[in-house]
């Protein structure tokens, strides 16, 4: 099969992944890869990301089906550490990094929704925050204690669909592996309406 451009494949795939929410934010996230997917791009190589050995060893274990394309992908994808510019601390935001697929600062720029790929370190407390967006995580590697609202806190591994509604306050600790998810903001997802409060 021929694909408009070498991130295709994955960003189908993320697609399907959103589209199974049966929400109003997935389905904009999915339209939003496909119309991403099919777009012709000529994309420039990016250098390996700062957590790159990190990456590297949960692509070597047993993730979800998709990290295959997400490695296949990986010569194109320029990670970041995730700073949200500046809102979250160094001390966490060195322990993360995120490459944002479709959106404002995506490698396919789209006004109205953010998808991109996530890597938490190991032993990690990524303390609570909130934010204006609505938010979907979906774990393809690993895995992390999260509490979200007033729920108790819980594991979720490979596989597992994490949706906090606008404005719920929410956390995550990884243990001894990493985390390596998918993600989408929809609604406000100015990074302004992010705010660290743990």
């Amino acid at each position: 099969m021929t694909y408009a451009n070498p991130l295709s494949p994955l960003l189908l795939a993320l697609a399907g992944l959103y589209a199974s929410e049966n929400r109003p934010g997935g389905t904009v996230a999915a339209q939003a890869l496909i119309a991403a997917a099919l777009q012709p791009a000529a994309l420039v190589p990016a250098r390996p990301g700062p957590l790159d050995d990190e990456l590297q060893a949960i692509l070597a274990g047993d993730p979800h089906p998709v990290s295959a394309l997400v490695r296949d992908a990986t010569p194109w994808l320029p990670w970041v550490f995730s700073e949200l510019s500046g809102r979250i601390r160094p001390d966490i935001a060195h322990g993360m990094m995120q490459t944002e697929l479709v959106g404002p600062d995506g490698i396919f720029p789209h006004d109205q929704v953010r998808v991109g790929l996530w890597l938490q370190s190991a032993n990690l407390d990524y303390v609570t925050r909130a934010h204006a967006a609505e938010e979907t995580f979906f774990i393809l590697g690993g895995g992390a204690i999260w509490q979200a609202g007033n729920a108790a806190p819980a594991w979720q591994g490979i596989g597992a669909l994490i949706h906090h509604p606008s404005l719920t306050p929410h956390s995550d600790c990884t243990r001894e592996s990493p985390l390596l998810a998918a993600w989408r903001w929809t609604g406000d997802i100015a990074v302004e309406g992010y705010t660290l409060t743990g």
